[in-house]
């Protein structure tokens, strides 16, 4: 039986010949578009597409750069100071012309073509009879060239206020403007008078000739971008090796005004990519732009990628047999230690086995005890709340009874005093005082008993509140100053203020209990965590109804912020910042879960450090019976739920 090493070395063989092989077939023999003459259609479609972008792009680049030289040509000679000046020599027949005035005006000829190098072969000025030379760029253009003479006279005609024309010079063809430099008047405005004219000589080619490394790039080193003229004659190619007559079998084909794409036999018997394309120069329509690109360097590119896809297809060969090998030396190695392990693995498993389930076992108990735990600390908490509740009314209430004492024991004194007098004989005016002072004691003492009764009956309230889940309808602003009245004697004890904003018109259904438990907790965290290194801050406390008939309760303060990295902590139990200093980390952990669970809402937290921090409780107007769960008392009647506004 072979081994495992030797079936995996001749499966991947095996694999890897068959994809070699396939991938030799389908490039010679393939079906379309995977075989060679796919590929050879296909490079073929790609150049004539590329040859196309880069004829649009050449034509619109030469368009472009004509039509900025032309603006600046018209410019010059509607400039006002310009025209003044061509016009004092122009007035200046049969007289010799200042050389100081021609200077000027040849210095500013200069500066144009300076302006543009390459651009501009020559650059003079004419008088308005198109006879002689005013100035140059040259100093040397002493009189106008026998090939621009027909030109200048027809640009100086009426009516002709520019002129383009394809000029054959020695140099090389140009193309010639020529633009009439007309009079105005003291206001600037052109009064149709003819001072002279400008004639100016563009280099042919133009911006072609620096853009020869795109343009190689694409049509390769037998390409070239040329400049045809009507007569099918080449006046610009930027293929200088073979020049003009390499590429004249192309501008045979050119059609002046007319574009496409053609497929050209060259001479030597090879085949081109001839593209056309009609160039617009305003008043002369009479260039074409020819793009060709030789056809055998796109199938020597493909011929080069076959010997490279080959090549690669060999190194990948040898690299997979290497990986392969690799690979069964390692497979055969791991099966050895893999029937090494099933030797002893039963026993392992059932060693692990063992030790998981003590330690499960042990994880089981020490929840137990956390939640043990965590009920006794809740329940504490909440037997401390409501001994400084407890403390909290007893002190406030001390206040009202000792006045109702003092006042009672005054009102005996008075009434023993009034007892004597009526023995000894009573006047008017002892009556008229007694009675007086016994409707302010009865006064004093009503108040204070009213004071004393809002305080029981407040402490009632929110006692039963805090150790029970009695659900019942309140009104939110009333159910939060309650709470806030049980809070002010440990609030007077600080230098710090808790406001509420809470309208009053906000009425619900729920459980009141937790939520002044919800609230109390929030405003003691922020008491106790807000305001450190501070001598006073302010809670604020504020509501509004939403529009999906719930509540939103916030409760703010300006004090120090928490930290980033502990915002997503705070509602954690145990977690607190003040360990051992007051805090037992369960005061958020608490109206989490009394937010979430009993009350049936949601909670969010944030905080920027140095800014404060805000809390906002989300509840439902009318809370979900079943989130109390068996806890939930019946509902106290307390009057009518108002309608929403």
């Amino acid at each position: 039986m072979m081994s495992i090493r030797v079936r995996l070395l001749g499966f991947f063989g095996l694999m890897t010949a068959a994809g070699f092989a396939a991938f030799v077939v389908l490039w010679l023999y393939g079906v379309p578009g995977l075989g060679v003459e796919g590929i050879y259609s296909h490079e073929y479609q790609r150049s004539i597409v590329a040859v196309e972008a880069l004829a649009d792009k050449a034509r619109d680049s030469f368009e472009s750069w004509f039509g900025e030289h032309r603006r600046d040509l018209r410019l010059l000679s509607t400039s006002e100071d310009f025209s003044a000046a061509v016009a004092r020599l122009d007035a200046l027949r049969g007289k010799p012309v200042p050389r100081d005035a021609r200077a000027r005006l040849a210095r500013q000829l200069k500066a144009v073509k300076e302006s543009s190098p390459g651009v501009y072969s020559y650059l003079y000025i004419v008088d308005s009879s198109g006879t002689r030379v005013l100035a140059a760029s040259d100093p040397q253009w002493r009189d106008i060239p026998d090939a621009h003479r027909a030109t200048v006279r027809e640009v100086a005609e009426p009516g002709m206020t520019e002129f383009v024309h394809v000029v054959d010079e020695d140099a090389g063809p140009s193309l010639l403007i020529a633009n009439q430099i007309g009079g105005m008047d003291a206001a600037g405005v052109p009064d149709g008078r003819l001072n002279g004219l400008v004639v100016a000589g563009l280099a042919m080619g133009g911006p072609l000739r620096n853009d020869d490394a795109s343009m190689r790039q694409t049509l390769g080193v037998s390409g070239a971008v040329m400049l045809v003229d009507s007569a099918a004659k080449v006046l610009f190619s930027t293929s200088m090796a073979q020049g003009a007559l390499g590429h004249r079998f192309v501008a045979a084909q050119a059609v002046s005004g007319t574009e496409g794409v053609k497929l050209l036999p060259r001479p030597d018997g090879g085949e081109a990519i001839a593209v056309f394309r009609h160039v617009h120069l305003g008043a002369s329509d009479e260039l074409s732009l020819a793009v060709t690109r030789d056809t055998d360097e796109a199938t020597a590119a493909i011929r080069a990628s076959f010997l490279r896809m080959s090549g690669l297809m060999a190194l990948f060969f040898l690299l997979s047999m290497g990986l392969i090998i690799f690979a069964a030396n390692r497979i055969a190695t791991a099966e050895a230690a893999l029937l090494a392990l099933n030797a002893g693995l039963e026993s392992r498993v059932a060693s692990r086995t063992n030790e998981l389930a003590q330690v499960n076992a042990s994880l089981q108990q020490t929840l137990s005890h956390l939640e043990l735990t965590r009920d006794e600390l809740v329940r504490t908490e909440k037997l401390a709340a409501l001994g400084a509740l407890v403390a909290g009314i007893a002190h406030e209430l001390n206040t009202p009874i000792g006045n109702s004492l003092t006042v009672a024991s005054t009102l005996q004194d008075q009434a023993r005093d009034f007892s004597r007098q009526l023995d000894q004989g009573l006047t008017r005016s002892r009556l008229a005082a007694f009675v007086a002072n016994a409707r302010e004691g009865a006064d004093i003492l009503t108040r204070c008993l009213q004071r004393a009764a809002e305080l029981v009956s407040s402490f009632k309230q929110v006692a039963v509140d805090q150790i029970s889940v009695n659900r019942r309808r309140f009104t939110l602003g009333a159910t939060v100053n309650e709470i806030l009245l049980t809070l002010g004697p440990s609030l007077r004890k600080t230098s710090h203020q808790v406001q509420s904003l809470v309208p009053a018109d906000i009425d619900m259904e729920g459980y009141p209990g937790p939520l002044g438990q919800v609230l109390t907790n929030l405003i003691n965290n922020a008491l106790l965590h807000a305001f450190a290194g501070r001598d006073g801050g302010t809670v604020l406390i504020k509501a509004r109804l939403l529009e999906q008939d719930a509540v939103e309760l916030s409760v703010c303060d300006d004090g120090v912020g928490i930290k980033e990295e502990y915002l997503d902590r705070v509602f954690d139990p145990f977690f607190t910042t003040k360990l051992g200093q007051g805090g037992s980390g369960l005061g958020l952990s608490i109206v989490f879960n009394l937010v979430n669970k009993t009350l049936g809402g949601s909670i969010r937290i944030s905080s920027e450090s140095g800014r404060g921090t805000c809390v906002v409780v989300t509840l439902p107007r009318i809370a979900p019976a079943e989130m109390a769960g068996d806890q939930a008392g019946p509902v106290l009647d307390q009057g009518p739920l108002s309608v929403l506004r």
